[in-house]
């Protein structure tokens, strides 16, 4: 838990004060889930050294990969509906 970044109180009051309930409660998910993921924080750690291009860049490939899964998963559930069948 000592890796973990403290922000002054002011800093997370206006950030908070800027968006909405929903945002912020994922926010908080979202650091509850770092908090205990190793790999989020090593992913975490990586996008922090990339610029506005290439985390734009990675969030559409990681849109495709997405993508690519759930059409993967739905076939296999056809293939195994149709084995059923």
């Amino acid at each position: 838990m000592t890796d973990i970044p403290t922000a002054p109180y002011h800093i997370m009051k206006e950030l908070f004060s800027e968006i909405s309930k929903k945002e912020a409660e994922e926010l908080e998910e979202l650091i509850h889930f770092w908090r205990k993921n190793k790999k989020a924080r090593e992913l975490f750690r990586c996008v922090k050294q990339m610029d506005k291009k290439e985390i734009e860049d990675l969030i559409q490939f990681s849109t495709k990969i997405i993508q690519v899964k759930r059409l993967d998963d739905e076939v296999r559930n056809l293939k195994s509906r149709l084995e059923t069948d």
